[in-house]
């Protein structure tokens, strides 16, 4: 995905309250980059063993640097833009934007192929944790991990019962994947042939729905109204402004899908260690050729059809099928199945996509007396027919962006999505109130 130039770096953008000290963070970078030593390689797509390589150049480059800017976050938005040079630029790196007399804005840059969404949120708090350290202690030095073991022991906590429906559940995927490929998805088609050429698009954009403590208090009472949990009310209100901006279905069998992404580390032990890693399981919900004339109607099939990853034998399906074909198949192999799966969403559609953070704690963002008075995540632009919207919690708010091609979509229509995704939200929330 990196090659073809639809995944990259995720941001991670903190407002602060006042100035950090850049020479001390600076350092704090480096050190993780020792605490986690897969943030101070480079992949090599060795055919016959892709593998990392320590970077040789870790004490002469720079991994943190000061930008003075006026605008802060549009310059943080247009450094996250810029396209990564898989071969070339760190896997890991902070930018410092501060105003002439104003406080600073942090984006940390966390390339998705090492860590997802939480993966990366877990490298800001542990390089503030660090800095904070070395506020007290400059001669302080993080324990490096010696090894990395990818054998994770997700399935400790299961019953024999319940190893007896995850081996089920992983047997029942691919029959599963290929019934919903036989019916198309309601959302954009697009020419794979497009969506594989990175010169086919142009002027990458973010868009962003704030909703303010007020707004998220109200939503969540009417969440608990309703007994929903509030990423499937959230989810809702996604698939309902989806429903706006997707062009009409060219066939009426289509189907109303959406993917979402369950976070694995919640079935590990309490005590394990977890490195920087991608460690989620997809989850597509599938609604039905119909959402439903009401918000309940379509937050009521939502509910139902998220309850399966609640449960760890459907949850961890995906991964006992994939860490075996991660050892067994090809580098080479694994482009060809990447192509072909881009090939048949493009074809049938795609769902939306949301990957949500959850309520960010700030206390795992205070850099020394610094405090983060703001904080969102930032993805990287796809191309249609994806649509990926990254939400998160900060404080008494969430923010929603999305990453878009202005050449493939226009802006007034993406910000009429996130409008509808409001409306959709606060009717919700008024009707219980």
């Amino acid at each position: 995905m990196a090659e073809l130039g639809v995944s990259g770096y995720t941001g991670y953008v903190l407002e602060m309250q006042g100035r950090v000290d850049a020479a001390v963070l600076a350092r704090a970078v480096r050190l993780m980059m020792d605490a986690e030593p897969i943030l101070g390689c480079r992949f090599v797509a060795a055919a016959r063993k892709p593998h990392w390589r320590r970077r040789a150049d870790l004490e002469s480059a720079s991994h943190c640097r000061v930008v003075g800017s006026a605008t802060p976050l549009a310059a943080a938005e247009a450094q996250s833009l810029e396209p990564r040079d898989w071969e070339r630029d760190p896997v890991f790196r902070v930018l410092v934007f501060r105003e002439p007399q104003g406080a600073d804005l942090l984006l940390f840059q966390v390339d998705h192929c090492v860590a997802d969404g939480d993966g990366g949120l877990r490298v800001v708090a542990q390089t503030a944790a660090i800095y904070g350290r070395l506020l007290s202690d400059p001669g302080y030095r993080p324990a490096s991990r010696d090894r990395y073991d990818w054998r994770f022991p997700l399935y400790g906590r299961l019953g024999w019962r319940e190893r007896l429906r995850l081996l089920g559940h992983a047997l029942a995927e691919p029959w599963a994947q290929a019934r919903m490929a036989r019916h198309p998805c309601r959302g954009f088609q697009a020419d794979p042939e497009r969506f594989l050429d990175p010169k086919a698009r142009a002027n990458p954009a973010y868009a962003r729905l704030r909703l303010g403590g007020a707004e998220l208090r109200s939503i969540r009472l009417a969440a608990a109204k309703h007994k929903a949990w509030l990423n499937d009310v959230l989810l809702a209100a996604l698939l309902r402004a989806f429903a706006g901006l997707a062009p009409p279905a060219g066939d009426p069998d289509a189907r109303w899908r959406a993917l979402v992404f369950v976070n694995l580390r919640r079935y590990l032990p309490d005590e394990y260690s977890v490195p920087v890693c991608n460690l989620l399981s997809n989850h597509v919900l599938d609604l039905g050729v119909e959402l439903g004339g009401r918000f309940q109607d379509t937050l009521g099939k939502v509910g139902l059809e998220n309850r399966k990853i609640h449960d760890p034998a459907y949850a961890l399906r995906t991964q006992l099928l994939n860490s075996p074909l991660s050892k067994w198949i090809s580098l080479d192999m694994m482009r060809r199945l990447v192509r072909a799966a881009i090939r048949q969403n493009c074809r049938n559609g795609a769902p939306p996509s949301l990957s949500n953070l959850g309520m960010v704690d700030e206390r795992d963002l205070r850099f020394g007396d610094v405090e983060t008075a703001g904080f969102h995540a930032l993805g990287v632009p796809s191309p249609l027919p994806a649509i990926a919207v990254i939400g998160n919690g900060f404080r008494n708010g969430f923010t929603f962006t999305l990453a878009f091609y202005e050449s493939e979509i226009e802006r007034a229509r993406v910000e009429g999505f996130f409008a509808r995704m409001r409306e959709e939200l606060l009717s919700f929330a008024s009707a219980d109130g």
